[in-house]
């Protein structure tokens, strides 16, 4: 009944956007994890439809771009009516994450030992961890940066350790301790140290994030990860940073919650999100997620009808595919439905005339620049117009 009702609410999408491509369709049934005999069949029948050939190269490209093509692999692997070249492309993109994946690994092992041994605690957050402990498989999510939490009281002996093994600070003004991340350069990797890593759209405190941490085992060896409510709330944040593009931001929360399926206090996160103004944040994606993947969310979430999540949806799915969109409108319209048009002020004040410590690493100026003056006229341009 249930792999009913998610091709149904699935396809009430399908029904409401003729624009949607071949391959945009194959790439949202694709990317579901345990894909029903009705998702399976309907994604063959998009294949075998002559009258709109689906495109290899597109639909690779999609996947690609998205961050998905790993897990598509995957997902696929018995899927016969996928043609050879497509199989080929997308095992390769597999094993190249897989790759990629050990040597990042390695790499977030030394910096969190080398920060132990001097009696520093941190918690991973991102990166190639994130692809063994929650999806299970080394190769399936694509890392980037490597994403580590600390308390704002270590940042300093941290950032000497840091610099210490080859990575070099850039970007930042002000005091560490103030900042929400320090972001390093090193040899091969970059490094993300977050004190605060929610958006900066809800005040959340960072010891709000060291409540409950947990003991993940990767390569047999083991990290600290955040509790299993709380890395739902921190995805769903970062979803909403990227602007709710990428799919792999999509299938991270789908992960965090099929890896704690059982265990998850859904009444600790909605509470959570109500302290913190985030309920229409977590509600709504959390709805959406439901339709896309058919991850099971509370009954409550997905019989919910808060206003606006029709056209929260549409734009979801309109700029998920667009090569560019213009980067603040659409998110301006992104807080109003998912924190409210109070909140949406108070952001807007605080985007457009940050502090003098913000501005400056916002636009990479010198911490003693006068042209901090001359951005405070222009940043509201820049705000309006920028596009990504």
């Amino acid at each position: 009944m249930a792999n009913t009702v998610n091709r149904l609410t699935f396809n009430n999408y399908f029904s409401m956007s003729s624009r949607m491509s071949p391959e945009q369709r194959l790439l949202l049934l694709l990317i579901r994890p345990c894909p029903s005999v009705e998702v399976i069949k309907e994604a063959e029948e998009i294949f075998r439809d002559g009258s709109r050939p689906v495109n290899i190269d597109e639909l690779y490209s999609l996947a690609a771009e998205n961050g998905v093509a790993s897990l598509i692999f995957r997902n696929s692997i018995n899927l016969q009516f996928l043609p050879q070249d497509l199989r080929d492309r997308l095992k390769n993109a597999y094993y190249s994450v897989l790759n990629d994946n050990a040597k990042h690994l390695e790499e977030t092992f030394r910096i969190s030992d080398t920060l132990k041994e001097n009696g520093i605690e941190s918690i991973v957050l991102k990166g190639s961890p994130v692809s063994e402990f929650l999806f299970g498989d080394a190769g399936v999510y694509p890392t980037g940066d490597i994403d580590i939490l600390l308390r704002p009281a270590d940042i300093r002996r941290a950032d000497g350790i840091i610099s210490g093994l080859g990575y070099e600070i850039f970007g930042m003004t002000g005091l560490p301790e103030e900042s929400r991340y320090l972001h390093y350069q090193g040899e091969a990797y970059y490094l993300d140290l977050h004190l605060r890593p929610a958006t900066p759209y809800f005040d959340i405190p960072g010891e709000f994030w060291w409540a409950d941490p947990i003991s993940v085992k990767c390569s047999d060896r083991s990290l600290k990860s955040l509790s299993g409510e709380r890395y739902l709330l921190f995805s769903i944040n970062h979803l909403l940073s990227h602007q709710y593009r990428k799919l792999k931001f999509f299938v991270l929360i789908d992960a965090v919650i099929r890896a704690d399926e059982g265990r998850l206090d859904w009444h600790k996160v909605t509470d959570h999100a109500e302290r913190f103004g985030m309920k229409r944040l977590v509600f709504l994606t959390l709805k959406l997620l439901h339709e896309m993947t058919g991850v099971e969310v509370p009954e409550y979430i997905r019989t919910a009808t808060p206003w606006g999540y029709g056209l929260f949806r549409y734009l979801v799915f309109d700029g998920l595919f667009k090569k560019t969109v213009v980067v603040y409108l659409r998110h301006a319209v992104y807080l109003a439905l998912l924190a409210g048009p109070d909140a949406l002020l108070k952001i807007a004040i605080r985007a457009i005339f940050p502090g003098p410590a913000r501005m400056r690493a916002r636009y990479g100026l010198p911490p003693d620049s006068k042209m901090v003056c001359i951005y405070y006229i222009l940043n509201p341009f820049f705000i309006l117009f920028k596009r990504t």
